[in-house]
């Protein structure tokens, strides 16, 4: 790789990590107020990648099984 396509790869992984983290703390903080299961959230984003497979390319089902994954860790990491 050239050094504009390592610096295109470096950006995009880390707008790719700062949503995914943004989104975890979206979805713990609807958790806490109870107005959001992750579990469940998780399985509409899976339904969604099976609703949509000819119309999402394999990136980004693969990125969305990555956020869908980590909605089910379900480790606790406290409460704000």
């Amino acid at each position: 790789m050239n050094k504009y396509t390592e610096e295109v790869v470096e950006a995009v992984s880390a707008i790719h990590t700062a949503r995914a983290n943004a989104l975890m703390v979206l979805v713990k903080t609807f958790n806490e107020s109870g107005h959001l299961d992750p579990a469940h959230y998780a399985a509409n984003i899976r339904m969604t990648i099976d609703a949509n497979r000819n119309t999402i390319g394999p990136d980004a089902r693969r990125l969305l099984l990555d956020i869908a994954s980590s909605l089910e860790i379900g480790e606790d990491l406290g409460a704000a």
